[in-house]
């Protein structure tokens, strides 16, 4: 027989046993715990689109300039690389004895030609004269002829030599318009002489900054493709940058720009033009950029940074909470503690963030990471993020 002490212990190992069964059986019935997941909410954020740039500065307009006439020698240089000019300003003189030479005989020419005028002019009058004499006599005559005074004779030399004075008359006014001729050409060749001498001083068409000089002195000034001076139009320098074909449709003329030069730092600027071509062997459009005014800014120097394209104010939600798939982008929204997918509409990329356009309200929550784990109807226990959460 068992004592009442074995008794008690085999008493207290059943009520033992009986819990641990109950606790066993109850764990069974309710499941496995749902997992903890983080979720957060549409929230307004100012997002940019940005385009990242590199080029050279460059002038936005540059002058060339070059004579006009060839042979002569530079006489005298004004200016050098990196002076300021204004408009008008004489950058450089050519010898200009032979040019005087010139206007000097073209001038003559026209003298000449002057008193060709007035000596066309005297034998009109003359002519005239003789014209009303003949005029006269033929009249004289055919009254005489009438009366049978004189023979036909001496009426027939009366009209012969009334059409003389005549063609004598049409001569010399043909004489005077050939005569004026003469004059309006002479004056032509005294123009262009006085012009090309003119020329002998070479201003400047503008006002800027000397860029580059070619001419030396002493050297003989030829017309041609490569210019004397070089002038940066008001002294106006930009950036010209490459864009790859797939975002210079995103850009438009009064974009901000940031950009950091070489030597300078970081300069602002906007976009001012925007090349209508794109080249068909590097895929890239070119893009102008002014900046702000600059003593330090050079022709040749490297630049580069980036064009914002957007900027603004949208509701957005961290990009590690957007998936995509064959139809599109979505979201995991957590409903009643159950995950549930939401196709979505996306904008702008900034900072972690993605827009979102469409398909989801502020008060929406959705997963913040590890969405691919998840499917339509898993239960989830989902907890608020943290302020601040980065993506």
């Amino acid at each position: 027989m068992l004592s009442t002490r074995s008794l008690k212990f085999v008493s207290l190992s059943s009520l033992i046993l009986l819990a641990f069964t109950l606790l066993g059986a109850g764990a069974k019935a309710q499941g496995p715990a749902a997992p903890a997941v983080t979720v957060v909410s549409m929230k307004p954020r100012e997002m940019l689109a940005r385009v990242s740039v590199s080029g050279t500065l460059v002038a936005r307009n540059e002058v060339f300039v070059n004579t006009r006439i060839s042979g002569q020698v530079i006489e005298r240089l004004n200016v050098d690389i990196g002076d300021q000019v204004t408009a008008g300003d004489i950058l450089a003189v050519l010898d200009k004895r032979t040019l005087r030479v010139r206007l000097e005989q073209a001038q003559a020419s026209l003298d000449r030609a002057r008193a060709s005028v007035q000596q066309a002019k005297s034998q009109i009058d003359l002519a005239r004269v003789r014209l009303d004499q003949a005029q006269t006599s033929y009249n004289r005559n055919a009254k005489l002829r009438q009366t049978g005074t004189i023979s036909q004779a001496v009426l027939d030399q009366s009209v012969t030599t009334l059409d003389s004075a005549q063609a004598t008359v049409a001569s010399a006014e043909d004489g005077l318009a050939v005569a004026k001729s003469s004059v309006a050409q002479a004056q032509a060749q005294v123009d262009l002489a006085r012009l090309n001498l003119s020329f002998a001083d070479i201003k400047a068409p503008v006002s800027g900054v000397i860029s580059s000089r070619s001419a030396k002195r002493g050297a003989v000034a030829v017309a041609g493709p490569s210019p004397m001076f070089r002038i940066i139009d008001k002294g106006e320098i930009e950036v010209a940058v490459d864009v790859i074909e797939t975002e210079i449709g995103l850009l438009k003329t009064g974009d901000e720009a940031t950009l950091d030069i070489a030597g300078l730092g970081r300069l602002s600027g906007k976009v001012r033009q925007i090349s209508p071509r794109v080249d068909q062997r590097t895929r890239l459009g070119t893009v102008r950029i002014s900046l702000q005014p600059n003593p330090g800014l050079r022709l040749g120097l490297f630049a580069n940074g980036w064009i914002t394209a957007a900027r603004r104010v949208a509701p957005a939600i961290p990009a590690s909470a957007v998936l995509s798939d064959e139809k599109g982008d979505f979201v995991l929204r957590v409903i009643d503690g159950s995950v549930r997918k939401q196709r979505i509409t996306t904008g702008l990329f900034w900072q972690g963030f993605r827009e979102v356009t469409s398909g989801l309200s502020a008060n929406q929550p959705v997963l913040l990471r590890a969405g691919a784990f998840f499917r339509d109807g898993d239960k989830v226990t989902p907890v608020a993020a943290k302020p601040g959460v980065q993506p």
